[in-house]
């Protein structure tokens, strides 16, 4: 991965962070797609030269585009894109609403 663009998607917590420590560990440069900034996870790479948070919200038409367009920007194109961002409902079906669906649905496909 030395060398290489990385951009991971959910990339701020989780298995995405670990998918992140992991590239970045490699010599990769990663650029984090995420609505949450990762925190320390994005300090402590960036002190490496290796990470880079950008905002993402993976449902919104413009987001991506906009996240595309810095990336492109700033780095020239992208080796390796893992499409890690999802969500899930914590509530029952029964309970969950049309738009807390389309949400996931948007998010997760």
């Amino acid at each position: 991965a030395e060398g290489r663009i990385i951009v991971v998607t959910g990339g701020a917590r989780g298995i995405g962070q670990a998918i992140v420590n992991r590239f970045a560990a490699e010599g990769a440069t990663v650029i984090i797609g995420d609505l949450a900034h990762p925190g320390d996870t994005d300090t402590d790479l960036k002190m490496h030269g290796y990470a880079k948070w950008v905002h993402l919200d993976i449902a919104d038409e413009d987001s991506v585009w906009k996240f595309a367009e810095t990336v492109g920007t700033q780095h020239g194109g992208v080796d390796v894109l893992v499409n890690n961002a999802g969500i899930m409902s914590t509530q029952s079906i029964v309970d969950e609403t049309v738009s807390d669906w389309d949400r996931t649905m948007a998010v997760n496909l």
